[in-house]
């Protein structure tokens, strides 16, 4: 994986569901994932968070969100900090933010 600047990366928002057989999919209705990534361009940091969400169980149903995020941007967010300075090191974060079994107008219910 070729690298930008350690100063900066990718913030992928995406809304995932879980895979049957799973335990989220007894328990959860889906997730927000937020999938911190150091990637060279977008293309390939869409890819990587799509791969890594697939990885841990999830199917995605939509991108929510793409974009370049800095230090700055988490300045009044200590959470985002972490996940920030932990994908600087690790090259890419997952954070999953589930929610309850419930429909959306007009989804099939699982």
């Amino acid at each position: 994986m070729h690298v930008g600047p350690v100063d900066e990366l990718y913030l992928v928002t995406i809304e995932a569901l879980p895979n049957p057989g799973t335990e989220e999919y007894e328990n959860c209705g889906g997730a927000y994932v937020n999938v911190y990534v150091r990637e060279e361009s977008e293309a390939a940091a869409l890819e990587t968070a799509q791969r890594e969400v697939a990885a841990s169980g999830w199917t995605c149903k939509s991108i929510e969100h793409t974009g370049l995020v800095t230090r700055d941007d988490f300045i009044e967010d200590d959470d985002g900090i972490e996940y920030f300075e932990q994908a600087i090191e690790e090259g890419v974060v997952l954070v999953f933010h589930t929610f309850p079994i419930s429909p959306d107008e007009g989804d099939a219910v699982h």
